[in-house]
């Protein structure tokens, strides 16, 4: 949640993700969340409220649990992936992985994917998801020249993972 800024509210308008606090997205709160002042209806004003134990409960649900990380024997291949699903969806990090891992991609950690994930050497697998996903951004800002000025970001957040076992 650090690398999402913490407990600032933001709406960048180059963030495709629009309103966002502790990288909870408006959208992802609408799905996930609840109506914090009580007014009837899930509005921006509930997102600016939220908490950090209420950002630490989706996160664990929508992306840390949807990318397997419990079932990673490496805590940085398990840390990597989650902040990937922060950043484009479980789905997206699933399939990465799947590809990486010569699997159907279908973007779900099933126990088949949970299987090859722990019997894949993990140093290698770490290496192979960074560099994949400094291709994936670099290809978004090629294709989406909106998205180029996010590019340094990206790559600097990316670039801050280490394996460390």
């Amino acid at each position: 949640m650090q690398e999402e800024g913490g407990s600032k509210f933001t709406d960048r308008p180059s963030d495709r993700g629009g309103p966002t606090k502790f990288g909870i997205t408006f959208k992802t709160w609408l799905a996930y969340g609840h109506d914090k002042d009580h007014n009837g209806t899930i509005n921006v004003d509930d997102l600016e409220d939220i908490s950090e134990q209420d950002a630490e409960a989706i996160a664990k649900k929508i992306y840390w649990d949807k990318v397997g990380g419990d079932a990673a024997p490496s805590q940085s291949v398990a840390e990597f992936l989650a902040d990937w699903a922060y950043n484009s969806g479980a789905a997206t990090a699933v399939k990465h992985l799947q590809r990486i891992l010569g699997l159907q991609d279908d973007g779900i950690m099933g126990a088949f994917t949970a299987a090859a994930l722990k019997a894949t050497n993990q140093f290698s697998l770490f290496n192979r998801l960074k560099n994949d996903r400094l291709n994936f951004v670099a290809a978004i800002a090629a294709h989406d020249h909106t998205q180029a000025v996010n590019l340094k970001g990206w790559d600097n957040r990316i670039n801050s993972y280490q394996y460390t076992g």
